[in-house]
């Protein structure tokens, strides 16, 4: 259920149908993904989720492009493969709404900043329907670098004080001191900083298809420091993600991939994604995390290998997941239970797509996983097997276009 949009968990089978459903007119989309229902087996579960967005992405000119919308989508920010340490598609996505802007330069490459503003609609033991904001800006000068910044804002909700609007822009004084009874207006902070390098055209050895590797570098919270008389905000709780690929040819179209990545997100201070004074659920949706899968007080590391082809992709994964189960941090100290839990996992999976009668695409996708606990649940000693077999079908219809009347033909 990782990295699934929030889908949950349940039972030793289940059958879900969910068709992707888009619309375009001019610069208007609107797209789509409604369950239509579906069965459990062996356990009960929430519904998944829904997706659902309306916008506008008029052009500025021809390099220039702005998107507007409002929805329910998942977003991946950042140049991970496996996780995503602000934004991923890890859990439900919440209610925002997107303005986006996008210049393409020959000479300074791609530019992107990107706002949204919505809350969290899914129920929390803390503050219901706490406000979201999210800012994102990437610049890509060339195509083999890519530098990014994203920030992550929990403000608000039902039966907090009004917002600093300025300290929600600016975070110059990001804590509150001096306020046991919570009454004043606060907000919970993420903040990461990315970078990917790919290895140009000329420097690639032969047989060598591409080669790169990125790295985040984020902070759970912000801090305020100052130089001199002029405040500015800073990073705490320091955790990185970092990976790498090449792909190498094989005859005509086909590639073999290598692919690793990991990830360390502890803090004995300021706790990833929870435990915030006011915001304790954090940066979650149903116990799921916004961003990296792991979630809070984990290090992982995974890897893959595949084989690809224009039409088909086999690839063998694998790894594994450590996470501190932290009752409580205070003043610097860390309570944690005895055990700490250990997942280590391993699969298969593929995927392809042929052209089907009457302008369809037929794609197929399936895989099997098995994981491996130790201390399921931190409680010492407890082993558990968990075996996952998915299998999906999709079929891509031709666009369906409203026409006039007919002229030529009958």
């Amino acid at each position: 259920p990782w990295n699934a949009g929030g889908l949950p968990a349940a039972g030793p089978l289940r059958a879900d149908l969910r068709p992707e459903l888009l619309a375009t007119a001019g610069p208007w989309v609107a797209w789509a993904r409604p369950d239509l229902g579906g069965g459990v087996a062996g356990g009960a579960a929430p519904p998944p989720p829904q997706e659902i967005w309306l916008g506008v992405t008029p052009r500025l000119g021809a390099d220039s492009v702005v998107t507007a919308g409002f929805g329910k989508r998942s977003r991946w920010l950042g140049p991970g493969r496996f996780g995503a340490m602000a934004r991923s598609t890890n859990a439900t996505p919440p209610w925002m709404g997107e303005l986006a802007f996008e210049k393409v330069s020959p000479r300074l490459g791609t530019l992107r900043a990107e706002a949204d503003l919505g809350w969290m609609d899914r129920p929390r033991q803390d503050v219901q329907r706490p406000g979201l904001l999210t800012m994102d800006a990437r610049w890509a000068p060339t195509g083999w670098l890519e530098l990014g910044a994203t920030r992550l804002s929990l403000f608000g909700g039902e039966g907090r004080p009004d917002v600093d609007v300025f300290q929600l822009l600016v975070p110059t004084e990001p804590h509150v001191y001096d306020d046991p009874d919570r009454i004043l207006p606060d907000q919970n902070e993420i903040a990461v900083l990315d970078l990917r390098v790919g290895l140009p055209a000329r420097l690639r050895p032969r047989g060598v298809a591409w080669a790169e590797a990125w790295t985040q570098y984020g902070g759970e919270d912000v801090i305020g420091q100052s130089l001199g008389p002029v405040p500015y905000p800073s990073l705490a709780g320091i955790a990185n993600l970092g990976g790498a690929e090449i792909a190498f040819r094989g005859r005509g179209e086909q590639r073999w991939i290598a692919t690793v990545e990991g990830a360390r997100l502890m803090d004995d201070t300021f706790r990833w994604y929870v435990g915030h004074r006011v915001y304790h659920d954090g940066f979650t949706q149903d116990d799921r995390v916004l961003g990296h899968y792991g979630g809070p007080d984990s290090a992982s590391l995974d890897g893959a290998l595949a084989w690809a082809c224009e039409h088909m992709r086999v690839r063998l994964r694998g790894g594994t997941t450590r996470r501190v189960g932290v009752i409580e941090a205070r003043n610097g100290k860390v309570f944690s239970f005895l055990a700490e839990e250990r997942r280590v996992r391993g699969g298969v999976e593929a995927d392809g797509g042929r052209a089907g009668p009457h302008g369809t695409t037929l794609r197929l996708e399936g895989g099997a996983l098995v994981e491996h606990l130790t201390n399921a649940d931190f409680v010492p000693g407890a082993t558990t097997w968990a075996p996952q077999l998915w299998i999906r079908i999709g079929v891509e219809a031709p666009t369906l276009r409203r026409r006039g009347p007919a002229r030529d033909t009958p």
